[in-house]
């Protein structure tokens, strides 16, 4: 009689391949599946989004609200401000 593990073919080598590597190959789909699904309804989503936007727009103008703007320090004004030690921010407030 011939050992097993000489009698070894091919397909057998084929079938432990899937076997491990099988299931990395359709977890890998099924990622690729979920990343377009989600692709798909941050579409949608920014699609329905940018149609609403304009009647928003209209409602609110025919309410006769306007959009008014502010003004905003600067990025160095901002990152300045949150640099400051504590105790200067605190008698900035008032506290």
């Amino acid at each position: 009689m011939i050992p097993k593990s000489y009698h070894t073919s091919g397909t057998q080598r084929l079938k432990r391949a899937v076997k491990v590597l099988g299931s990395r190959t359709i977890d890998a789909a099924h990622a690729e599946d979920a990343r377009q699904q989600e692709a798909a309804g941050v579409i949608a989503a920014v699609r329905d989004r940018n149609s609403l936007v304009p009647t928003q727009k209209a409602l609110l103008e025919s309410l006769g609200l306007k959009r008014r703007t502010r003004q905003l320090p600067t990025l160095a004004q901002y990152t300045a401000s949150k640099s400051e030690p504590v105790s200067h921010a605190k008698a900035r407030l008032g506290s």
